[in-house]
């Protein structure tokens, strides 16, 4: 297959990193400079947490598989409600209900993604919560529903 590095240089120094060469091509002699020892060479190393994600994100490549985002909700044991329901909110503000009930004590786990909304109900509707995922994709969220008030 004809594969072509086409991003920034610290994407590529990671990918170097990882165990995987990089033969860069240059089609200008503004390109070759770019693409030099001493240019790599003077980009930053990542962070831990930044080599992992990009790890993370090869392999996926690698193997043709997406990175997904899970977040587990759990409904705390609490003596004040019963079961919760889970929606998922549009842009639009449409809630579409994703999970029907969690009782007290258990959890569910979805699959999402990072920015969504989630609208955490009681049985009666009678109180709300909104959680918004901020895990990024790779990564597992979570959100209780603490005695919903």
């Amino acid at each position: 297959p004809d594969l072509h590095y086409r991003g920034n240089g610290s994407d590529g120094m990671a990918i170097v990193e990882n165990g995987i060469s990089v033969i860069p091509k240059a089609s200008s002699s503004n390109h070759e400079q770019e693409n030099s020892v001493i240019s790599i060479e003077s980009i930053p190393e990542l962070t831990e947490v930044e080599n992992s994600k990009v790890k993370d994100a090869l392999s996926a490549l690698m193997i043709g598989r997406d990175l997904i985002t899970e977040t587990t909700f759990y409904n705390a044991l609490c003596t004040n409600h019963g079961p919760v329901e889970v929606h998922w909110k549009s842009d639009t503000g449409e809630e579409v209900k994703v999970i029907d009930k969690i009782h007290p004590g258990e959890s569910n786990t979805i699959t999402d993604h990072s920015g969504h909304t989630f609208v955490v109900f009681d049985e009666e509707k009678r109180s709300r919560r909104e959680f918004v995922v901020s895990a990024s994709y790779g990564e597992k969220g979570k959100f209780s529903a603490d005695c919903l008030m």
